[in-house]
């Protein structure tokens, strides 16, 4: 009799067990944070160099494609810790340029800038809900940029910091970033006069060709540009 009663509450706790790891199991998985992500973004660039104004971008554009490898999940998997990488980083700018010639003319012309690389950083995903997810994330930003102007093409190495916060509901979201640092050039190839502003002495003759360089030495650039992104995660 002993006997039987033991196989039949052996028998009753399988169920109760095997019900406990699926829920346990639900639980672990019921808060996700997504792999991959892709960003369409407005871009909107000031590029500047040390003593001329500094030139502000009409429009711009980016896209950005991340991949984000989650090294530390807690138990509730509500909040997830690891690296993120893109491994597609593009960027445009279009400049409206305000030439001043020595005889005192005024030319406008368009400056192309834009830039190629890959982003790698530290990358945060908290779920608010199930569906609502706050990502984060600060990256270093190697790229190779360019100027393109007059017929002219310079090209450099270029240093970026990222740093972004993004809040999606299921795969679609919203996000915000920043990048900032800069590349040195060859030549700027422009006379950057940039927008007319209170104190830029606009109407003084330029006297040397700002954005070039006679001694062989690289031109020092700046650049920072915010983004607005629509996001898609997967």
């Amino acid at each position: 009799m002993k006997r039987i009663l033991a196989a039949a509450a052996i028998a009753a706790l399988f169920p109760a067990a095997a019900m406990a790891g699926e829920n346990s199991e639900k639980s672990d998985e019921f808060y996700t944070a997504p792999s991959k992500s892709i960003q369409l973004s407005f871009d909107y660039g000031k590029f500047s160099q040390k003593g001329f104004p500094a030139l502000k971008s009409d429009f711009g554009f980016a896209f950005s494609v991340y991949h984000s490898y989650w090294l530390w999940k807690p138990r509730s998997h509500r909040f997830q810790l690891g690296i993120d990488v893109a491994w597609t980083d593009i960027n445009y700018y279009n400049y409206k340029i305000n030439l001043r010639t020595f005889d005192g003319y005024t030319t406008r012309y368009t400056m192309h800038s834009g830039d190629i690389g890959l982003q790698v950083g530290c990358g945060v995903n908290f779920n608010i809900t199930r569906d609502i997810r706050l990502h984060a994330r600060a990256c270093y930003n190697p790229a190779f940029a360019g100027l393109y102007n007059n017929d002219s093409f310079q090209g450099a190495f270029a240093n970026y910091g990222v740093a972004g916060v993004s809040l999606s509901w299921k795969h679609i979201g919203l996000g915000i970033d920043a990048r900032f640092g800069g590349a040195k050039y060859k030549d700027v190839v422009a006379d950057i006069l940039g927008e007319e502003e209170d104190d830029d002495n606009i109407g003084d003759p330029v006297i040397n060709r700002p954005g070039s360089s006679t001694d062989g030495s690289r031109i020092s650039t700046k650049l920072f540009s915010l983004r607005a992104s629509l996001v898609f995660t997967f």
